[in-house]
């Protein structure tokens, strides 16, 4: 029981570990093109749970927008975000106390797999899967920045071993715990909807055909439809903005199935993905399948055919919802590989599974993104600029960390922080249909004199490749008015670990006829487009 109790604090102070060494802790929201809109979203979320305002949510986050214009409620469900800003109420909504709760997040996953396995194969067991579990390069990856996708993955694993449960016991209670994990799944992302796919495929691997005609069994579907349609109903119109609407085709099917085929073998590398095919295979026989391993396997089947079937968004970083599962099964392979060797098998195998994971998949994925901070800091600290409109100019990552870092330096709402991806052009979700609002250094610095913009952040750090015409007509207005703006900071930048010299340049326009911060509002809510979309305007 002792050590039972200790596998918790020990995971997590592995995952913690995992964390610091990876630089985490000292990172922006730059990581991923999204992390900046998830962690912005807890933070609107927060706010409004202590603003003790009678303002509408839709209201009070059309204002935030406005402001931090970086937000993913809408394009996804607002669970994840609820719990944030929960969070931030209770402790803190600091960007390293957000990556505590997903290390709170993984340390669980990895305590449930330690106690899935254990129960089947010992302590020993466990404690691996649970090591193997916290050190898989994806999961120290998804972990270390502010992301949905640790706290889906356990969601989804438990509502499999629920699952499982149900089809070991056959009681309601199991299909109810089922169906308020799959709720909640959903409710945290869309990748949750692969839980659509586990119940029939649960039942298929275990060979209990009969569940089929029980009410029970459609009573998972029944209660999840009806906690779940009304909050997708509700927040349609903002994922239509995001939404693929070409149906796939065999023609991009094929290559998103290779594409997901091969990431998942990724997840534990190809070695162990042969350990771990051969424990599905051992699991699902006849003789020896039970509840708990069908509804397992059929977690990974599911993450793949459900990411297979999607055509609009391709991401490695999806395929960590089966990690836990596949962890199961490489221990239920080497079980068997112990029964192959005559002595010690047990403890030979585990030695050898430990080589072939250190060898082959086993690394700790490092990764740093800073330079806004230093920025948003001395622009803040300058009581001159209290009234500033800022507009930053960069790429996703770019605009992302510097939005963000205002917003956690400030007293909120406070400064309106301009997207030039957004005010300078046009596009859709996707980037396509771009369209530059302002195609001469005039316009566009008539445009910037109007709103007034008075400071400016531009991030020559993009690389060219990924450069927009907005960036480039902006860097030419900058030079071509130069005796009107007035370079006052130039930083170092850090993007994937590399560093950019004198990359972020802060100009301030000399004379701006400057206006009420509440009239610019007003404006800018104005001119948002119907209906207002509340989320970023980045692929997912």
């Amino acid at each position: 029981m002792k050590k039972f109790i200790l596998a918790y604090p020990f995971f997590f102070m592995l995952v913690a570990l995992f964390q610091w060494i990876a630089g985490a802790y000292t990172n922006e929201c730059g990581c991923h093109p999204d992390e900046a809109a998830h962690y912005l979203s807890g933070l609107l979320v927060r706010d409004y749970l202590v603003s003790g305002t009678y303002v509408s949510p839709l209201d009070y986050a059309e204002r935030f927008y406005v402001h931090y214009p970086k937000l993913a409620i809408g394009h996804w469900p607002p669970l994840f975000h609820a719990v944030e800003g929960a969070w931030g109420v209770l402790f803190s909504s600091s960007r390293s106390s957000i990556l505590v709760l997903l290390a709170l997040c993984t340390t669980t996953l990895a305590f449930l797999v330690y106690r899935a396995v254990r129960s089947d194969f010992g302590n020993c067991a466990g404690l691996l899967a649970g090591v193997l579990m916290v050190s898989l390069p994806l999961v120290q990856k998804s972990t270390g920045m502010v992301m949905a996708e640790m706290f889906l993955a356990l969601l989804c694993f438990a509502a499999a071993l629920a699952f499982g449960h149900f089809l070991d016991t056959e009681k309601w209670e199991g299909a109810a715990a089922f169906s308020v994990l799959a709720v909640l799944a959903i409710l945290t992302k869309g990748n949750g909807l692969c839980l659509a796919l586990l119940p029939p495929l649960s039942v298929l691997l275990s060979g209990r055909f009969h569940l089929f005609y029980r009410r029970s069994f459609w009573s998972c579907a029944f209660i999840v439809v009806i906690c779940c349609a009304p909050v997708y109903w509700i927040f349609l119109p903002y994922m239509s903005y995001s939404v693929h609407k070409q149906p796939p085709d065999i023609g991009t099917l094929v290559p998103v199935f290779r594409y997901y085929s091969w990431q998942l073998l990724k997840v534990t590398g190809i070695a162990l993905s042969c350990v771990a095919a051969t424990g599905f295979a051992f699991q699902n026989v006849p003789r020896h399948r039970t509840g708990k391993w069908a509804a397992v396997s059929a977690l990974v089947l599911s993450v793949w055919a459900f990411h297979g079937g999607i055509t609009n968004a391709l991401a490695a970083r999806h395929m960590v919802i089966a990690a836990p599962a596949l962890v199961m099964l490489i221990i239920s392979g080497t079980f068997l590989l112990a029964r192959y060797i005559p002595s010690r098998g047990t403890i030979l195998s585990a030695v050898i599974v430990g080589i072939l994971f250190l060898a082959d998949t086993f690394l700790i994925p490092k990764s740093a993104w800073h330079g806004f901070g230093t920025v948003a800091r001395q622009l803040l600290a300058r009581p001159e600029y209290d009234d500033s409109i800022f507009l930053v100019s960069s790429d996703t990552m770019g605009e992302g960390m510097f939005i963000t870092e205002v917003a956690i330096r400030e007293e909120r709402p406070a400064h309106i922080v301009l997207r030039a991806s957004q005010v300078l052009s046009k596009s859709n979700w996707w980037g396509n249909e771009y369209q530059l609002s302002y195609n001469t250094p005039q316009a566009m610095m008539e445009y910037l004199q109007s709103v007034p913009v008075d400071i400016v952040v531009i991030d020559l750090s993009v690389p060219s490749t990924t450069e927009t015409a907005d960036h480039r007509v902006l860097k030419e207005t900058l030079a071509v008015f130069s005796h009107a703006w007035e370079r006052i900071g130039t930083h170092s930048v850090v993007r994937d670990s590399t560093t950019y010299s004198s990359a972020l340049l802060v100009y301030h326009l000399k004379e701006c006829d400057k206006r009420p911060l509440s009239e610019v509002r007003a404006e800018l809510l104005t001119h948002l487009p119907k209906p207002r979309p509340l989320h970023s305007t980045l692929k997912d």
